[in-house]
């Protein structure tokens, strides 16, 4: 452990805290941080993103506490999709979210910007490895800050399978 903790070096750790938050589907936390300097004085600070408040670079701090306000949960309320037609809808469903067998929870259907935009580059995946490499997708997204419901549609345009009809060597 270092005797001391560095302005960066917290600033980190509160990166590191919010994009663990937010990929969690916690996309509006609030993290405090109560630091004890290293001249035994105290100082707290409050963020609401990553990068709204910056420490000096001098601080020096003894001992620093996170407090963590999660906030509300964004999950997937609907997924739909339109233009899908060689890709399942259960099978592309299974990129947006878990498909439990028994109970449907929320902690199966988080949603984070980043997740989104993965699990509709998996769905491209699947349609180029199927042919169709010029597929795009158009999605729309409504979020109900209130809840954390979101509702995903997503306009797939799979545009001409390529085939290989041969390989000449």
């Amino acid at each position: 452990k270092p005797a001391f903790f560095s302005g960066p070096f917290i600033e980190d750790g509160v990166t590191i805290i919010f994009s663990r938050l937010t990929d969690d589907g916690y996309l509006r936390p609030e993290v405090s941080a109560e630091l004890t300097l290293s001249d035994g004085s105290t100082m707290a600070r409050n963020w609401t993103n990553a990068f709204a408040q910056t420490l000096p670079r001098s601080t020096r701090a003894a001992r620093v506490h996170f407090v963590v306000h999660r906030g509300i949960r964004y999950y997937y309320r609907a997924v739909s999709f339109q233009g899908l037609q060689t890709v399942a809808t259960n099978d592309a469903l299974a990129y947006f979210m878990e498909a439990g067998p028994l109970l449907d929870l929320k902690e199966s259907r988080i949603y984070s910007p980043e997740r989104f935009r993965r699990s509709v580059d998996r769905v491209l995946a699947a349609l180029e490895g199927q042919g169709f490499r010029d597929a795009r997708a158009v999605p729309q997204v409504t979020i109900d800050d209130r809840s954390g419901a979101v509702e995903a549609v997503i306009k797939f345009e799979e545009g001409p399978k390529f085939l290989v009809r041969y390989v000449r060597e």
